[in-house]
C-alpha cells in the first residue's frame, strides 16, 4: 500500500469516526426518526383481518355534529346516555378521551353523567398535565375530573401526547410523575381495566415497565415507541350520533375497549404521525386524532408488537465496518468498482432495515451507516484523484 493510499485510508477512517461521534452526540437524530417514518411507509398498514386489538372508537365527528339534537357543545347527560347505550354490548372498558375538569352550569347534568358512570363500573375519564407559570415559580399540575365524577369512575388517565422535536408523534408516555406520585396514561388505565392489572402490579425496572405478566420496553422518560397499525381510521369507528340514537349493533362492543372522543379536526385534537406523510407527495397528508394514538398504543401492548432497536453496539459496529470497507475499496479499486460497491452497500443497508422492521419490528436506523458509506467513498475518491 502506497503512502497516498495509507493517507486516504486514514482519512476514510477519520470520516467513519466522525460519523460515530456525531451519532453519539445526537446529530442526525431528526433524520433518523424520518427514516423510521419511511419504514412505516414501506411496511404499510396491518392488512390481516382480526389481528387488531379489540378497540372501538365512538367518534365525535362532523357527521355527528350535523345529526345530534343540539349543537356542540353537548350537555353531559348525552354522555350518560352514550354510556348506557354502549353498556348494552357489555364492554370491558369505556374510555373517554375527553376532559371533565370543570363543573357544568347545571348540576343535574353532572349528576346524570355520574349516575351512568357509577352504574357501568368501567368508565375511565381523561386527566391533563398542565404547566402553571407564575412570576415566581413554574410547576406541573394534574387536572383531574370533577369530584362528583372522580368518586364514581374506575379511574382517570393522563391524555397528554408527547411530540418529538419535529412535532411528530411516535411515542406514548405511559407513566407520568407529578410531585413524586405516579399517574398512568389513558391507554395504560384502559389496559388495567381490560386485563385486570392492579396498580401494585406495575413497576419500572431496567428500561421495562412490568405490567402484570407483560413487559413493555420504554426509554428513560417512560415513553414507548408506538408500532402504528396504520393511518387514521384504521380502527373500527362508529359515529357518536349513531350510538346515541341506538342505530348500531351493540354486540360488537362485547368484551372490548370502547373509546369515546373527537376525530373532528375542528376540535384540534389531531397530530402528525409516521403515516401522515407520503414519500412521493401524491397523497394528501392526513393527521391522526389523539384518540387513535391511544388505540395504537393499546394495540402495540396487547399484541406484543413492540418496536425494538438493534442490540447495543451493533449499529456502531456496522458503521465502523462499512466505513472502513468502503475506504479500502475506494483507494484500491477502480472508480467504477468503488462506486458499485458503495451503491451495493447502501442498498443492502436499506434493504436490511426494511426487512428487519417489516418482519421483526426491529428498527435499524440507516442515516449514520449511509453517512459513513457515502462519506468514506467521496473523501477517499477525491483524495486519491488529487
Amino acid at each position: 500500500m502506497s503512502r497516498t493510499e495509507r493517507r486516504a485510508l486514514g482519512i476514510g477512517a477519520g470520516i467513519t469516526l466522525f460519523v460515530l461521534m456525531a451519532r453519539l452526540l445526537g446529530f442526525g437524530e431528526g433524520a433518523a426518526l424520518r427514516s423510521l417514518d419511511l419504514l412505516f411507509w414501506f411496511r404499510g398498514p396491518v392488512q390481516e383481518q382480526g389481528v387488531l386489538a379489540p378497540v372501538f372508537i365512538v367518534a365525535i365527528d362532523d357527521e355527528s355534529f350535523d345529526n345530534m339534537p343540539e349543537k356542540w357543545t353537548w350537555p353531559r347527560s348525552y354522555y350518560g346516555k352514550i354510556i348506557r347505550q354502549i353498556m348494552k354490548g357489555k364492554p370491558k372498558a369505556i374510555v373517554f378521551d375527553m376532559l371533565f375538569t370543570e363543573e357544568s352550569s347545571d348540576a343535574r347534568q353532572d349528576a346524570e353523567f355520574a349516575a351512568a358512570c357509577r352504574q357501568s363500573g368501567c368508565v375511565i375519564l381523561g386527566s391533563e398535565l398542565v404547566t402553571v407559570v407564575d412570576k415566581q415559580y413554574q410547576k406541573e399540575e394534574l387536572k383531574l375530573p370533577i369530584k362528583v365524577l372522580r368518586n364514581v369512575i374506575y379511574s382517570s388517565g393522563v391524555v397528554n401526547t408527547p411530540k418529538d422535536a419535529d412535532a411528530y408523534v411516535r411515542h406514548a408516555a405511559l407513566i407520568w410523575k407529578v410531585h413524586d406520585e405516579r399517574h398512568f396514561s389513558l391507554a395504560l388505565e384502559a389496559l388495567r381495566k381490560y386485563l385486570g392489572v392492579g396498580k401494585g402490579e406495575i413497576n419500572v425496572e431496567n428500561g421495562l415497565i412490568e405490567f402484570g405478566d407483560r413487559k413493555i420496553p420504554v426509554d428513560q422518560n417512560n415513553h414507548m415507541l408506538i408500532n402504528f397499525a396504520g393511518p387514521a381510521k384504521t380502527f373500527r369507528t362508529i359515529p357518536f350520533y349513531q350510538v346515541f340514537n341506538g342505530s348500531f349493533d351493540a354486540a360488537v362492543f362485547k368484551d372490548a375497549i370502547v373509546f369515546v372522543g373527537s376525530t373532528a379536526e375542528v376540535l384540534h385534537d389531531t397530530f402528525e404521525t409516521p403515516f401522515s406523510w407520503d414519500l412521493f407527495g401524491d397523497q394528501q397528508v392526513q393527521s391522526m386524532p389523539g384518540i387513535e394514538i391511544h388505540a395504537n398504543a393499546i394495540d402495540t401492548i396487547l399484541r406484543n408488537r413492540f418496536v425494538s432497536g438493534m442490540p447495543g453496539g451493533m449499529v456502531p459496529l456496522l458503521i465502523l465496518v462499512l466505513g472502513l470497507a468502503i475506504s479500502l475499496v475506494a483507494i484500491r479499486a477502480r472508480i467504477w468498482v468503488a462506486a458499485l460497491a458503495t451503491v451495493t452497500a447502501s442498498a443492502g443497508v436499506v434493504a436490511l432495515s426494511i426487512w428487519l422492521f417489516s418482519s421483526h419490528a426491529t428498527f435499524l436506523e440507516v442515516v449514520h451507516p449511509l453517512g459513513a458509506i457515502l462519506g468514506a467513498f467521496l473523501v477517499c475518491t477525491v483524495y486519491r484523484a488529487s
